[in-house]
């Protein structure tokens, strides 16, 4: 407690007035502090690997190839990129989670696009097949790419939940990054890669069932 003492004014004595002034600001600094670094630890990027906030979908987010571009497919012959290394992908599904696509097994990736009707037909098809067990022994990845908010089934992710696939997702870049590493021509586009990283086949175009299930059986 303070000794000093406060001289009395004429007319009797004055009772000892202490001002509160300072902390009430410091009180509202703190305040104002916590809240800030509260909002900071509860915010993040949509695409970190913990999920996007409040339920909501991600149609497109960055993602990463890593190794040397595939050519383009070609219309016919034999395809240059068979037997050559295949290009990694690191990115996010739909929901925000990071999925990375590394070839530790035979793996099939199949390129969507959510508005093209021939990827509409194929992706039930490649549900059927997940089904049956025909895809138990690859890493089958949907790689979601050309996507248009102008079209339909936009964004992408509930269109291919609404199809049954249960499978892993791979959302592509507004650049179709991904697309490009591939050599994607056409839609649907389907990539099988080998256990070791190396191209055993792609294809352009719709299959059918039957094509489909002959496709994913080269790496059986």
């Amino acid at each position: 407690m303070s000794t000093t003492k406060q001289r009395p004014r004429p007319g009797g004595p004055v009772a000892s007035r202490r001002s509160y002034t300072p902390f009430i600001v410091l009180g509202v600094i703190l305040v104002v502090a916590v809240g800030i670094a509260l909002l900071a630890s509860s915010g993040g990027d949509d695409g970190a690997e913990g999920g996007v906030d409040g339920g909501q979908l991600l149609a497109t987010a960055g993602i990463s190839a890593t190794g040397a571009q595939l050519p383009p497919l070609p219309e016919g012959g034999d395809d240059p990129a068979v037997g050559t290394a295949a290009p990694t992908l690191e990115g996010v599904s739909p929901a925000g989670q990071g999925t990375a696509v590394g070839f530790d097994q035979p793996t099939l990736i199949a390129f969507m696009a959510h508005w093209c009707p021939h990827c509409q037909a194929e992706l039930p098809e490649l549900v059927e097949l997940a089904e049956s067990g025909d895809l138990d022994e690859l890493d089958a990845v949907v790689v979601l790419t050309g996507t248009d908010e102008s079209a339909p089934n936009y964004p992408p992710g509930p269109w291919i939940d609404s199809e049954g696939w249960t499978g892993r997702v791979l959302l592509d870049d507004e650049n179709g990054t991904a697309a490009s590493a591939f050599g994607l021509t056409s839609y649907p586009y389907l990539v099988l890669v080998d256990g070791d990283g190396n191209i055993v086949d792609r294809n352009a175009g719709g299959l059918g069932l039957d094509g489909l299930r002959d496709f994913v059986a080269q790496v059986g």
